[in-house]
């Protein structure tokens, strides 16, 4: 890739508690891959600057925020701190396709090369090394079905795959432990019941494992089961790395485990593979083989 090329967009699927961040660890050893070395890798330029580039279009907006007179002042739109669509319907300027792209596909084009221009300047400043190759973008994702593959070209999508039952004792926990810091985790709201977002995760899930051989088959995805992360980092690394052209470093990512110790809500690493065999109550347990059994069964999982 020469230095002028845009960085291979390089999405990490998952659904939350099932390896993304163990994922990213991994990545942030291979300094060929951009992205903000800060837990939880939660920093998703991409994604933004996908939805910047689509905004000027979108069909409707809110009239009390954002309208006209949004734009008449300079110094009042200094100060107001967001951003709609454009605020009128007439629009003939921008509709007319030029050379087959829309407007927010040249949008975002310009934009993804001036941050990639600027993303591999500031990895080679902080490596100290002006001639090092920098040639992906990494972040977490989720849905990514829905993202428009066809305008990034070369992205690589790599997907996380854990059991559902287990994804869903760790989110508890974590969203229990976020709730007694005052925030939240899972799509509750402080003091209302797990029991409503439980319908909506297994219909989530469900859906996803059914996309997984299809990410896999059309997209080239490499599933990363979350269970073979934890019991064989090593070879994960490996398999990875040989997959992207880069050297990720399972012992580098085991050296600094304790500083992510507050991640974990197992108790300890190896603990968190199959811990809905210990924690989960059997009624729910046989509810989620009765909602998804099929699907868990076709990923290898068994009741």
């Amino acid at each position: 890739m020469s230095e002028g090329e845009p960085l291979v967009p390089l999405l990490v699927d998952g659904s939350g508690r099932d390896g993304t961040t163990l994922t990213m660890q991994l990545l942030a050893t291979a300094p060929e891959i951009a992205f903000d070395r800060v837990y939880p890798y939660e920093q998703r330029y991409l994604s933004y600057l996908l939805h910047w580039a689509r905004l000027p279009t979108r069909a409707g907006w809110d009239e009390a925020s954002w309208n006209l007179d949004s734009l008449a002042h300079s110094r009042a739109l200094e100060k107001l701190g967001v951003a709609g669509p454009l605020p009128w319907h007439e629009r003939s300027l921008i509709n007319e396709e030029v050379d087959g792209q829309e407007f927010w596909q040249d949008a975002f084009a310009a934009a993804w090369a001036s941050f990639s221009a600027r993303a591999r300047r500031a990895v080679q400043a902080r490596l100290g090394d002006p001639a090092q190759e920098v040639r992906f973008y990494a972040q977490k994702n989720a849905d990514s079905w829905e993202m428009p593959f066809a305008s990034l070209p070369g992205a690589r999508l790599v997907c996380l795959l854990r059991d559902p039952r287990d994804v869903w004792i760790s989110s508890v926990a974590f969203h229990r432990r976020r709730a007694a810091e005052g925030g939240t985790f899972l799509p509750v709201a402080l003091g209302a019941p797990e029991e409503e977002a439980l319908a909506q995760f297994l219909d989530d899930q469900r859906l996803r494992l059914r996309w997984l051989p299809e990410a896999e088959e059309e997209l080239g995805a490499p599933i990363v089961r979350y269970e073979r992360l934890i019991a064989d980092l090593p070879e994960e690394a490996e398999r990875l790395g040989d997959w992207l052209g880069v050297e990720l470093d399972a012992g580098a990512v085991r050296r600094r485990r304790a500083e992510f110790s507050a991640h974990i809500t197992a108790g300890d690493v190896e603990g968190s593979v199959g811990r809905w065999r210990r924690e989960m109550a059997p009624e729910l347990a046989a509810r989620f083989w009765a909602e998804m059994g099929a699907e868990l069964a076709a990923c290898g999982y068994e009741a």
